[in-house]
Parts: structure tokens; sequence; C-alpha cells
């Protein structure tokens, strides 16, 4: 299993563009959802404050719509540290 390790706004965006090449409805709408909190005004504000990491209220969300994509997309859940860690 190869694991790659992302910032969380770097990989909602990996996550989102592979949820856009899988073509699957589901985990297109949660990985647009995760990036949709991830590019908010109140997450850029955060990652100013806290070294490109969104909020905690914010991550925990963002981390949710992420997991719920994850089966679609055939990967497995992710772990957060400084970073997040992917498991492919």
């Amino acid at each position: 299993m190869k694991s790659k390790t992302f910032h969380l706004n770097h990989l909602t965006d990996y996550l989102w563009e592979a949820a856009k090449e899988s073509n699957d409805p589901k985990a297109y709408s949660q990985a647009g959802l995760a990036r949709k909190i991830n590019v908010s005004r109140e997450s850029v504000s955060c990652w100013a404050q806290n070294k490109h990491q969104p909020c905690n209220r914010n991550r925990k969300k963002i981390l949710k719509y992420l997991n719920e994509a994850l089966p679609e997309l055939e990967m497995k859940e992710l772990f957060y540290s400084e970073t997040l860690s992917i498991n492919l």
C-alpha cells in the first residue's frame, strides 16, 4: 500500500480532482462539500493563523466529507497529525 502526506488544503484539492475523474456522483459531491468548506473565508482566515490548517470545527467537517468520499474512490481512511496521510 502506498502512502502520501499532504496538508489538509492540498489533500482536499487532490481528492476533489480524483473524485472528478472517477465520475462517481457521491464521491464528487462529498469531496466538493469538503472543498467548499476548505476555500471558505473562515477557513482561509484560520490558515493564516494556524500554518495553513483550517480551524478545528472546519477541519472536522472537511474530514467527515472526505472520509465519506473515500470508499467511492477505493481509498482507505485519512489520518491527521500535522499533515494528513492517506493510504492509496
